[in-house]
């Protein structure tokens, strides 16, 4: 009968506790100020949970000009209409993600005569000055991600 209650009040204390912590992170989101900043899209993830009703979460994750990333959770349909590489505006709110809008690639256009570059990052290879597929700068190009 011990053992029971101790497990009860276990699993009733983390429930609760999550609880808090959500209500916690929900209060300090409204409290933040929302935010605009340019970044670029570096990843993209899922995490699948649960067993026959299984849920998937999806985050991106952003850098902005000074070399931080964030990633934050996003809704599917986001998530889908979200390419790695992408350059845009994100808003936010803290953990908050409230949207993100592409702009104009800076990236160079590569000429078709240029030499072909093995990227670093990705392994991917490239003509330009940036991988088309994640942004890094070739190597030796003297770039960087942002002009």
């Amino acid at each position: 009968m011990g053992l029971f209650f101790l497990v009860f009040f276990g699993i009733l204390g983390f429930i609760l506790y999550t609880i808090i912590q959500k209500i916690s992170e929900w209060s300090r989101n409204n409290a933040s100020p929302v935010e605009e900043n340019a970044a670029i899209v570096v990843a993209k993830r899922t995490m699948l949970s649960g067993g026959e009703n299984a849920t998937t979460s999806y985050y991106v994750t952003f850098e902005f000009e000074n070399n931080e990333r964030r990633e934050l959770s996003v809704r599917g349909n986001v998530y889908g209409s979200i390419a790695e590489g992408d350059v845009g505006t994100l808003r936010s709110q803290g953990t908050r993600f409230l949207g993100f809008t592409r702009t104009n690639d800076p990236y160079k256009i590569a000429d078709p005569d240029s030499e072909m570059h093995k990227c670093a990052a990705c392994g991917a290879t490239f003509r330009g000055t940036y991988c088309e597929y994640c942004g890094t700068p070739a190597e030796g190009s003297g770039a960087s991600r942002w002009h």
